[in-house]
């Protein structure tokens, strides 16, 4: 429905009003509520409230201060490597530069090609 306040034309979509009257309010209020809402009308409580909060002077920016990581000791996983180290153990004669990385895979090079088999421990659910 369109609304004439001080000249200007508004807009404002009966829903809005309507949910507006069903929590209590009068058909007034629900229309000056959505007037606030919308920056249109000031309301001297919203300003008193905004200076307050001003004289406050609490920012929630970003500090630019970076937060520390925790220095905590990697866990190594003792049975994936033992696992890794018997895979290792049994590869092809032929097989080159077996390198084991981190209780995770093994890179090999087999007839000049290069291979990765990886390990993954799977968690009960």
């Amino acid at each position: 429905m369109i609304y004439d306040f001080n000249g200007r034309k508004i807009n404002i979509p009966d829903k809005e009003i309507d949910s507006l009257v069903n929590i209590g309010m009068s058909i007034q209020e629900a229309i000056e509520t959505c007037l606030d809402d919308r920056g249109i009308t000031h309301n001297a409580e919203q300003e008193a409230s905004v200076e307050a909060s001003k004289e406050i002077g609490r920012h929630y920016e970003n500090s630019g201060k970076k937060r520390k990581k925790a220095d905590k000791p990697r866990k190594i996983d003792e049975e994936k490597r033992e696992i890794l180290a018997k895979i290792a153990e049994n590869m092809p004669e032929n097989a080159e530069n077996i390198v084991i990385i981190t209780e995770t895979c093994i890179d090999f090079t087999l007839n000049g090609t290069n291979y990765t088999l990886k390990l993954t421990k799977h968690r009960p659910k």
